[in-house]
């Protein structure tokens, strides 16, 4: 009875799946395994520190030169990035407004061979007349100062003999002039029976209407609104002695007085492109040099400037007066010094019913159909001011088309930047 007994407990406890210890000697896996060591997974590591984010404090040319990070241009105030400071190169500019497209400043075109380096288009020259805003007195206005120069008598003497004077030269100072820094120039020369006085002191008749301007004022407003670059104007007569004195007037020899005289002058007293105040460092930068003229002036222009010192102008402005034949011209710009030269602009102006039109207008076309240097819409233009003559209007209606081509190869850096007028 008892083993009957034994047998049916170990029978139980077996369906229930228990396991006596030492029945059969057998251990209970689950009872003997020993239960495992936990794994061991090392110190915490310390967590890596943020990057400091470069403060971007050194700039090279929009790069920055700690980190390399190109900058983004995001804001600009005027003409410069507010973030890294670099200048806008004004790559393209809308042709109507000349709104620059990177920084959104106005910028003046710059015409290479007659196009428009930002935009592609054209000079529009004037045929009537100026913006009204450019005749009006200008916030930011220039100076005009009055200097005595030495020169000598040219005309009619003696070899070896030397009869010394002085003469006087208006000379406008752009407003900021700066003698540490570096402008175009322009000689700007009167008519017959005028002084050195008539382009920058004296007031002139603008109109039918006797509305009277200067100047000065449209210099001022030009440079201020960034349609030129600050330009220093220099406006000798050549008349002996500030009288006005027929008989000295000689074009050709006038070049002796701009050469030896009125040129070293400029170029020792004000900051120009020349790197030294000689002639031979003018030649050196002569895209920074411009003659402009009026009648008188204009012949002068052909004879002594174009003809006689190719070498230290490249710009020239000429007005109501050609009286030289073009083969003289020709003769004299084709010389072994003035071959290679190139002409980066000589803009005509000459009045619709001016006493000079048909000899002006003849003589340019003439010349140009002569020569492969000068080709019009390139680098030469002929301008009729439509309703006026011999007068103020058709010159400084021919003064402002000009200007707006002078210089355009003075490329080294942005022009200051203005409001379009």
């Amino acid at each position: 009875m008892k083993r009957y007994t034994a047998f049916l407990l170990a029978l139980t406890l077996l369906l229930s799946g228990c396991t006596i210890r030492g029945y059969n000697n057998v251990p209970s896996p689950a009872a003997e395994a020993p239960s495992p060591a936990p794994v061991s997974a090392g110190p915490t590591p310390e967590p890596e520190p943020e990057p400091t984010p470069c403060p971007h404090l050194h700039w090279e040319e929009g790069v920055c030169a700690d980190c390399g990070e190109v900058c983004a241009h995001e804001v600009w105030e005027a003409r410069s990035c507010t973030r890294c400071a670099a200048v806008c190169s004004h790559p393209a500019h809308d042709a109507e407004s000349c709104l620059c497209s990177v920084c959104g400043s106005f910028c003046r075109h710059t015409y290479f061979d007659g196009i428009c380096s930002r935009c592609g288009g054209k000079p529009e020259f004037s045929e009537l007349e100026i913006p009204e805003a450019l005749r009006q007195k200008c916030e930011h206005a220039g100076t005009v100062e009055h200097v005595q120069y030495e020169t000598q008598e040219y005309f009619g003497v003696a070899p070896g003999v030397e009869l010394k004077y002085n003469k006087r030269m208006s000379v406008y100072l752009p407003y900021g002039y700066d003698e540490s820094r570096q402008y175009d120039v322009i000689v700007i020369l009167h008519g017959m029976n005028c002084l050195e006085t008539y382009w920058l002191d004296d007031e002139q008749f603008y109109d039918h209407e006797d509305t009277r301007i200067y100047t000065r004022d449209v210099l001022d407003n030009m440079i201020d609104r960034g349609l030129i670059p600050p330009v220093i104007v220099c406006s000798p007569t050549f008349y002996k002695d500030q009288v006005v004195d027929l008989g000295y007037v000689n074009a050709a020899l006038f070049a002796t007085e701009l050469r030896n005289d009125i040129l070293p002058f400029i170029l020792e007293h004000y900051a120009t492109y020349a790197a030294e105040p000689t002639l031979e460092a003018a030649a050196a930068a002569r895209e920074h040099f411009g003659y402009v003229g009026l009648s008188m002036g204009s012949i002068i222009g052909f004879q002594s400037a174009l003809s006689l010192s190719l070498d230290v102008f490249s710009y020239f402005g000429l007005f109501s007066g050609f009286s030289t034949y073009p083969a003289n011209i020709l003769q004299n710009i084709d010389k072994d010094e003035f071959r290679d030269l190139p002409i980066h602009y000589l803009f005509n102006a000459v009045g619709q019913w001016d006493v000079a039109y048909y000899e002006h207008s003849g003589y340019y076309r003439e010349l140009l159909s002569k020569t492969d240097r000068l080709e019009e819409g390139r680098n030469a233009a002929l301008v009729t001011v439509k309703e006026y003559g011999h007068e103020f209007r058709t010159w400084i209606v021919g003064l402002y088309d000009a200007l707006q081509v002078f210089f355009s190869y003075t490329d080294g850096t942005p022009p200051d930047i203005g409001t379009a007028p």
